[in-house]
C-alpha cells in the first residue's frame, strides 16, 4: 500500500498541529521545498492554520531566510538543491541565532515498490 501525496501532506499537517499551538503566538513557518507545486500545497495547508508562511526553494536560501526571519518552525525536504537538508540542519544547529528553531524533515514517499519475482 502506498501513501498518496494528499496523505503525505495531511500527515505533515498533523505532525505540526501540536507545535502549532505554540507557533500561533508568533505564527511563522519556513517551508523548504524545491518542488513548486508541493510548496504551494504546503503553503495552503499552513495558511489555513493561520500561520505566516515563508518559502525557500533550496538549502542556501533556507539558511539565509532562517537567519533573517527567525521562523518558529522549519519544514524541510532532505533532498534539496545546493545544500541537502542534513547540511542545512547542521548549519542551523551550529548557528547561535537559529539553533533553537525546530526542524521537521519531510520525506517523500517512493510509491509502490516494484516486485521482482
Amino acid at each position: 500500500m502506498s501513501i498518496t501525496n494528499e496523505q503525505e501532506i495531511k500527515a505533515l499537517s498533523d505532525a505540526v498541529s501540536e507545535e502549532a499551538g505554540r507557533i500561533r503566538q508568533r505564527g511563522k513557518v519556513l517551508i523548504v521545498e524545491d518542488n513548486k507545486i508541493a510548496r504551494m500545497v504546503l503553503q495552503g495547508e499552513f495558511s489555513e492554520m493561520e500561520l505566516d508562511v515563508i518559502l525557500a526553494a533550496d538549502g542556501e536560501e533556507a539558511l539565509a531566510i532562517a537567519e533573517k526571519e527567525q521562523p518558529d518552525v522549519i519544514t524541510m525536504q532532505v533532498d534539496l538543491p545546493k545544500l541537502d537538508g542534513y547540511e542545512v540542519c547542521r548549519r542551523l544547529k551550529n548557528n547561535y541565532n537559529t539553533r533553537s528553531i525546530p526542524v521537521m524533515f519531510v520525506a517523500q514517499s517512493g510509491g509502490d515498490k516494484e516486485r521482482k519475482d
